[in-house]
């Protein structure tokens, strides 16, 4: 059986965003559709760097992606991945999740709902020095 790569996209492409847009980007397993920010000009100078697609809106993103990384300022995860979820996309949404337990939960239910992926990027829960730190304290 082929498995189908899946499509992705990234929201953002801050600090944090360029990492996912980088490491995505070159991912062998995924297809990479583009990333979207509202700052035209950091947008325009990483997708520049990584060789990828600049996308207009995050309307564009609708019927070609499978999912996407929310990778933006945490006020903005809430309205950002209740679009998505609400359109049938996966998402993983950069920690914290939201800015209020009632908004996760409302993110939950609507994930449940359309049967999508729903996730939250803990990525220093791995990192060594974390890790270390843990020990010693």
């Amino acid at each position: 059986m082929i498995e189908k790569k899946p499509k992705i996209g990234v929201i953002g492409a801050g600090h944090l965003g360029k990492h996912h847009i980088k490491h995505l980007s070159q991912h062998k397993s995924v297809e990479f559709v583009g990333a979207f920010d509202t700052n035209k000009n950091v947008l325009k100078e990483v997708c520049a760097e990584f060789s990828v697609k600049m996308i207009d809106s995050m309307e564009d993103f609708i019927g070609k992606c499978t999912a996407v990384h929310i990778v933006t300022p945490t006020n903005t995860h809430f309205a950002i991945a209740k679009f998505f979820l609400e359109n049938n996309v996966d998402v993983l949404i950069e920690k914290p999740i939201t800015n209020t337990v009632k908004e996760a939960e409302d993110l939950i239910k609507i994930a449940e709902k359309n049967r999508c992926i729903i996730q939250v990027g803990h990525i220093e829960r791995f990192n060594p020095t974390i890790n270390k730190l843990k020990q010693l304290i």
